[in-house]
């Protein structure tokens, strides 16, 4: 499928040491969050936190009908938060190490006796979720940068990223990336597009669009390509609709409604996202961005 895609790349962070721990910075309630597994797999799950910060206690719950799991050996140091609970493979034993962000979230990793690693988010009672981004504003492109191989050896080069009609436009060549300014981790990103009346060639042309005989873009021709998740995508000139979710080390993508990819164990969790130039013109009118704590189960969530 040749359209706009969301790449995850790897970002660093430098942790710098926080001031001396608040007493209020785990404070007592129930408080939310998510668990994602070493296999990318993420669930939204429930804290219950009580006693005073030398000695607290805090239990994980989640979906209905599983057995609550108490955490051993809590210490709170400064903003980082340490804890053990048995949950692991075959009930191995997990060491956390939770550290205390900004907006008072804890997030972190979780290691099993075995040493696969998963991550952990804990967010504060009454935390309000923040709200959608618009990534694009259908006036510039701020906040956006493009990556053009071709423009290194020629800076008159145009570039093939452009806002048209309150559109973001692709034109296809020369052949680049435009990128986020930021890296994003958790999240859901829902994406309008649709592709410009023109030809394009995709590998087994034969197998997906038919005999060459009847290709073509006029009326009547095989303009249609299909997807490999068998015609998922709208025909050429029409809108489509891509979701894509992204938390912990998994991702999942649906088309005008049907789940076209589900993969899990990514070699990142967090990172920028980018738009392709490829070849065919591609126009976008919506880019939003709404931070999520798990997957969800359709592209209607």
């Amino acid at each position: 499928m040749r359209c706009a895609f969301a790449g995850v790349t790897l970002a660093l962070t430098t942790l710098q040491l926080p001031a001396p721990v608040r007493a209020q910075s785990l404070v007592a309630g129930s408080w939310s969050g998510a668990v994602t597994d070493p296999y990318g797999h993420s669930k939204a799950v429930s804290y219950s936190v009580a006693g005073a910060p030398d000695s607290l206690s805090i239990t994980l719950s989640g979906p209905p009908g599983v057995r609550p799991v108490a955490f051993a050996d809590v210490h709170l140091l400064a903003d980082t938060l340490t804890f053990k609970f048995a949950g692991g493979a075959q009930g191995s034993r997990v060491s956390c190490k939770l550290v205390r962000q900004t907006d008072g979230v804890y997030e972190g990793s979780c290691v099993d006796s075995q040493g696969r690693e998963g991550r952990m988010r804990m967010t504060p009672p009454g935390t309000k979720q923040p709200p959608t981004r618009q990534l694009f504003d259908g006036r510039d492109l701020t906040g956006w940068h493009a990556d053009v191989p071709a423009a290194d050896t020629n800076v008159r080069l145009r570039s093939p990223f452009l806002v048209r009609n309150g559109m973001l436009v692709s034109l296809g060549e020369p052949r680049g990336h435009l990128i986020t300014d930021s890296s994003y981790h958790d999240y859901r990103l829902e994406v309008e597009y649709r592709f410009a009346a023109e030809d394009i060639r995709v590998p087994d042309m034969e197998k997906r669009r038919g005999p060459p005989a009847q290709w073509g873009t006029t009326e009547g021709k095989r303009r249609r390509i299909l997807n490999l998740t068998d015609d998922s995508e709208k025909p050429v000139g029409e809108w489509n609709t891509m979701v894509i979710e992204a938390v912990g080390r998994a991702i999942r993508v649906w088309v005008n409604g049907d789940l076209v990819n589900d993969g899990s164990d990514a070699t990142a969790d967090r990172g920028q996202i980018a738009l392709q130039s490829e070849g065919s013109e591609v126009e976008f009118r919506k880019l939003s961005l709404t931070p999520i704590s798990s997957l969800s189960t359709h592209a209607d969530h």
